[in-house]
This record gives C-alpha cells, sequence and structure tokens, in this order.
C-alpha cells in the first residue's frame, strides 16, 4: 500500500533513520516477557509498498522483506522493542508534548458554549507534527512488519494527521486500520452482517480485545477499536456530524464494543 501520497515524507524518513537503531530498554526483561509469549499472531494483511529514489531502487526494506523468514523469537524481540521504544515512544511523546502546548495556550471564553477539549487544533496545527509522522511511518518501513506495534503506528500516525487539522489523510488512516486488521477468515475479508460476522448471535464490527495473560503484558491491546472512536471525533471536527452520529451508534449498538 502507499502511504497516501506522501512518497517525499516517506524519502526523508529513510534517509534519515535508515542508520538510527538504537537502543533504549531493559532487555532482559523484555526478553523474559517476549519469551513467554512467543506464539502472539502477527499483524495481519499488512503490506506496503513505496516509490523509492534511483539510489535506493537496490535496497530491500525490513518491511519488503516481511514473511520470507520465520518470525522467531529474537526477531520478536528486536522487532517489539526498536518499534516500541526507539519509535513509538518518542512519536507519541512528541504529540503529548504538543497538545500539552496548546493546552496553555487555551482560554475559555464563558460567553460561548465551552469546547470538550481544553486545547485548540489550530494550536496543535502549529507544532511539529511532521516529526511524529515521520518517526512512524519510519517505524513502519524500517521493521518486519509482524511486529505487535503496526496497527498502533497507524493509529499514532492518524491521531497526528488529525491534530495537524489534515483530516482527509487522517480519514484515509483510520479506514485503513479498520480494513486492514479486521477479522478476517481464511485471508479474506469478512462482510458486514454476514453470519460469519455473528459472535454470540449477535453481529459485530468491533475487535475483540480478550487476550491471554502473556499478551497483556508483553503487546499493546488492539488498535482498531479505538480507530473508530478517533475516526469520529475526525467527523466531528469537520462539522460531519451525521457521519459521526451514525457511526457512533453502530459502536453503542455493537454489544461486544468495550464498555470503557
Amino acid at each position: 500500500m502507499v502511504l497516501y501520497g506522501y512518497a517525499k515524507e516517506i524519502t526523508v524518513i529513510l534517509m534519515d533513520f535508515m542508520h538510527y537503531r538504537k537502543f533504549r530498554h531493559n532487555w532482559i526483561l523484555t526478553g523474559i516477557l517476549l519469551f513467554c509469549c512467543s506464539l502472539i499472531n502477527a499483524q495481519p494483511n499488512t503490506s506496503v509498498e513505496i516509490p523509492k529514489q534511483e539510489k535506493y531502487q537496490n535496497r530491500v526494506l525490513a518491511s519488503e522483506k516481511t514473511g520470507n523468514k520465520k518470525f522467531t523469537i529474537p526477531k520478536r524481540l528486536y522487532n517489539n522493542t526498536v518499534s516500541h521504544y526507539n519509535y513509538y515512544f518518542n512519536a507519541n511523546s512528541k504529540l503529548n508534548d504538543i497538545i500539552s502546548t496548546a493546552k496553555l495556550q487555551h482560554k475559555e471564553n464563558y460567553r460561548e458554549l465551552l469546547p470538550f477539549y481544553n486545547y485548540s487544533l489550530n494550536e496543535t496545527s502549529k507544532g511539529q507534527i511532521d516529526s511524529i509522522i515521520y518517526k512512524c511511518t519510519a517505524g513502519i518501513l524500517l521493521h518486519d512488519l509482524r511486529s505487535d506495534w503496526v496497527d498502533q503506528f497507524y493509529l499514532l500516525m492518524g491521531n497526528a494527521y488529525l491534530h495537524r487539522k489534515d483530516f482527509d489523510s487522517a480519514t484515509y488512516v483510520f479506514n485503513y486500520i479498520n480494513y486492514a486488521f479486521a477479522n478476517k477468515e481464511d485471508g479474506y475479508d469478512i462482510p458486514i452482517g454476514s453470519n460469519v460476522s455473528s459472535k454470540g448471535g449477535s453481529f459485530s464490527v468491533s475487535t475483540d480485545e480478550k487476550r491471554n495473560f502473556w499478551k497483556k503484558i508483553s503487546s499493546p491491546a488492539p488498535a482498531r477499536n479505538e480507530s473508530f472512536l478517533m475516526q469520529a471525533r475526525n467527523f466531528i471536527e469537520q462539522e460531519k456530524l451525521d457521519d459521526a452520529e451514525s457511526l457512533l451508534q453502530i459502536l453503542a449498538a455493537d454489544r461486544f464494543f468495550l464498555k470503557d
């Protein structure tokens, strides 16, 4: 998949991050946790197809080599650790810093209806959102796509676009999460409303987040359910209230969608 036309951004990422593979993590603890959960399912139906500059034509990225070899315990350990602590953590911290700065600039006007969020996207869009998108894209492209953090990168990327007021790009990212990380049957999509999509006698669009103990302590929860809520906010920010209401009503009627 082409990351929504941002070929220039991707090229910059490859140049800046190809040699950036530092480690800042307690390897012993991570090794113990990931060894115990070596049977965690890889992230399905994720692929990356990117245009390369001529100088990179003969270079194969880690994401392009996904599936060529078994995803062994050491390989999972490496990809999860670097993806989480070198890329996701830094990108997420950057977005939180931008939001915190925007909150400091926020002043409530009690003559008007108070906003739900105590900060403005007009302020967050002034921040260095590009660096967050670069980091998320690098985290996807430079590592095996079977990492447990791929969907989290897309979720953070969509959130970054939202806070940059790039609503169309945010919509594309959230839609991709909905499609790529939905439940599949033998690799094929399960039509919404079909008997196959029924769980416990009720139709559901949500992702089951029930996981065993080892998965809970070693990998993040699936990002797809949260992406629905972010998509609803994305619609609201664009004043597409009918779209937001329709999505929220579907989620409210889904008895398997987590109440929290």
